[in-house]
């Protein structure tokens, strides 16, 4: 049997099963009393994710059982062949979901089967034009991140178990950039990672991510402005088991000084 042909079979199984609603309600002795869940978590700029899978005490509500009806089914791909068979989780005797469950998975559940994975979410490589030691009162400065680099990043932790693996995935997504210009006025931001500045643009060209500086650096006595920029990451968690959400945003950001000049200009 093919794989394709293996997969409509299973769907066809599926589709009897549910039309028919022959559900068995406890017949099977080998039910797997367990609970899973798990979470993402955001701690400063660090993203979390973590599943457990854990033996609950006996009078625990939730039950997995095979669907009465619908016998194990051979699936063959292109890394082996095993055998999978349809089974319900319920809980407070109410049917939640259906899962294809593989034969070869644990024999039985470890007392407590946990994982925590973090992973650091580092500030992005920040572009301006002009550059940041050449800057110029009253001439726009672009800024951007590649956008080769702004993509999400995410942290994956699972287990195995015998229901099959359990995943939760934490996905921190850039959103907004920011330009803190260090000279007492307020941060420049927008949505996105903002449009590179080329030599083809022209001087009437704008971008959504500028900041124009009135004054020259040379007034501090540093001759620097103390800048800084930052990205806002949305961060979100799901659940193989179907749950999930959204988390608190996180900021990363990096200290930058700017030199700001003025130009002076001669009549005659």
């Amino acid at each position: 049997m093919t794989l394709r042909e293996t997969i409509n079979t299973r769907m066809r199984h599926f589709a009897v099963v549910m039309a028919s609603c022959a559900i068995a309600t406890g017949a099977w002795t080998g039910a797997v009393h367990a609970g899973a869940s798990g979470d993402g978590s955001v701690n400063d700029s660090i993203i979390s994710a973590e599943v457990r899978f854990d033996s609950p005490p006996a009078d625990s509500p939730c039950v997995w059982e095979p669907v009465s009806g619908v016998g194990p089914v051979t699936v063959t791909t292109p890394s082996g062949t095993h055998t999978e068979t349809l089974v319900y989780k319920a809980c407070d005797d109410r049917i939640l979901s259906y899962h294809w469950i593989r034969h070869d998975g644990p024999a039985r559940v470890a007392e407590t089967a946990h994982q925590r994975v973090s992973r650091a979410v580092n500030m992005l490589a920040f572009r301006t034009a002009p550059a940041m030691n050449n800057m110029v009162v009253n001439v726009g400065t672009w800024f951007w991140v590649p956008k080769s680099m702004w993509k999400p990043i995410r942290v994956t932790a699972w287990i195995s178990t015998p229901m099959g693996p359990i995943t939760v995935t934490t996905t921190a997504r850039p959103h907004v950039l920011t330009y803190s210009p260090g000279d007492g006025n307020a941060p420049a931001s927008c949505v996105g990672p903002g449009t590179a500045w080329t030599r083809r643009m022209r001087d009437t060209s704008s971008t959504d991510c500028m900041y124009t500086y009135r004054s020259a650096s040379h007034t501090r006595r540093s001759g620097l402005y103390n800048a800084r920029a930052g990205i806002t990451w949305k961060v979100s968690w799901r659940s193989s088991l179907g749950i999930g959400g959204p988390l608190p945003s996180i900021t990363t950001r990096v200290p930058l000084t700017a030199r700001v000049n003025e130009v002076q200009v001669l009549l005659r």
